[in-house]
């Protein structure tokens, strides 16, 4: 009879083998689970959305980034999760990073939910709005101490970024960002509670599994010239060669770029204005 670290590390070597690099692999996995049709083709929509919306997306270690989204879904499929946390998953981050076709990042609009919302539903489109502002890297310490008290949304997101951050190191993928310092300086150095949070998800596997391929990773050698340029921290689009942009999208980029750069410079101003009125203060 296996000992029970054994038991643990076989279950482990099961999980990592299971996950899809494929959407027809994902659809495999899911068609030995007795989902109902509404479920299947719930996440056949999200599927669709994603390869839609990342068509020429490439994560930073160089792979498809419909890759990364379909394993993260493989991962939570694997866990037992629910239709819509799968759906989500495979969307997880489209108002940050996604291609509409409206020039615009990293913000959700109406037109933009309205776009998912008619592919997946409100329920799913609800989940993956909520993502952005509930990644588990900025208040990791903060949920270890109220996890009896989160609700079960924010129970699903958690677990959703959790797997989102095994993809990276299932297949060392990180090792090969050109800038990967922000994935693996928070992975390793908060190991332990990763393992004991998402113990309080009610999945350690899923924290063992994040243990030895954060622990594999760090010992790993990859060669220089195989990694992405030093510049590659998330992803890039690489439309074909026949590609050009609408002019009204240029223009909306444009506008967005000026923006955001307005912005920045008066969050300086205003920050310089506010430590010189702290050094006056002290001086009287």
């Amino acid at each position: 009879m296996p000992s029970r670290s054994q038991s643990t590390s076989q279950n482990v070597d099961m999980l990592i083998a299971s996950v899809a690099r494929t959407n027809v692999q994902l659809f495999n996995q899911l068609a030995t689970q007795g989902r109902s049709d509404f479920e299947l083709a719930r996440i056949r929509s999200a599927y669709d959305l994603a390869a839609q919306l990342y068509s020429g997306a490439y994560q930073a270690d160089g792979k498809p980034f419909v890759t990364h989204v379909v394993s993260v879904a493989s991962i939570l499929v694997f866990l037992d999760q629910s239709s819509a946390l799968v759906a989500a998953a495979l969307l997880h981050n489209v108002y940050n990073n996604a291609d509409f076709g409206d020039g615009l990042h990293r913000m959700y609009t109406e037109r933009r939910r309205n776009v998912v919302r008619k592919a997946v539903g409100e329920e799913v489109e609800s989940l993956i709005r909520r993502f952005g502002n509930a990644r588990i890297d900025r208040h990791l310490a903060e949920l270890i101490v109220r996890a009896d008290q989160m609700d079960a949304i924010e129970r699903q997101l958690a677990l959703m970024d959790l797997a989102d951050l095994l993809e990276k190191y299932l297949d060392q993928g990180v090792l090969y960002f050109g800038q990967k310092d922000w994935v693996t300086e928070f992975a390793q150095g908060q190991i332990e509670n990763l393992v004991s949070f998402s113990s309080m998800l009610g999945q350690p596997l899923l924290g063992e599994a994040l243990r030895r391929t954060i622990n594999d990773a760090e010992s790993a050698r990859i060669p220089q010239v195989l990694r992405s340029s030093a510049d590659r921290k998330y992803l890039q689009y690489l439309p074909p060669l026949s590609h050009r942009k609408r002019l009204r999208v240029v223009i909306q980029q444009v506008r967005f770029t000026r923006f955001y750069g307005q912005l920045r410079r008066l969050k300086n101003f205003l920050a310089v204005r506010s430590s010189r009125e702290k050094k006056s203060q002290v001086a009287c």
